[in-house]
């Protein structure tokens, strides 16, 4: 699911709460997460909603102006169901924590054989390093 900046923003300062998507079926689940450019989020719902069911204060949750621009925006695609999605910021993404840590020996040794075990089912030569 692509969110642009400015919505990513809003969700990490908390204004948005809510996306709206049409998909031939939904690409995120309740309970799930997305890693995205500013973090990762929760996907708290996702919900199928009619057009008629979505109200002024579900366009304003989701970053629109009002609820005429967020159906301008909804009606560019008319394919696929209408989802409403309820997102917050969770924190920034887990895996830039993991920049900073320095395997063990331990570890080191478990990839090295795991690397070996990639190699030695090859036909033709290693690929997991360079010749």
């Amino acid at each position: 699911m692509l969110l642009k900046q400015a919505t990513l923003r809003g969700i990490r300062d908390g204004a948005v709460t809510l996306a709206f998507r049409r998909w031939q079926r939904p690409t995120v689940k309740t309970c799930g997460s997305l890693l995205t450019a500013l973090g990762q989020l929760d996907v708290e719902a996702v919900d199928a909603v009619e057009l008629a069911q979505i109200t002024e204060s579900d366009a304003t949750a989701a970053g629109f102006e009002n609820l005429t621009s967020l159906r301008a925006e909804l009606s560019k695609r008319k394919d696929g169901d209408l989802y409403r999605i309820r997102l917050s910021f969770a924190g920034p993404d887990p895996r830039l924590a993991l920049r900073d840590e320095v395997p063990d020996q331990a570890e080191l040794q478990t990839l090295h054989t795991r690397l070996e075990r990639l190699d030695s089912r090859c036909r033709t030569r290693p690929w997991t390093r360079r010749s």
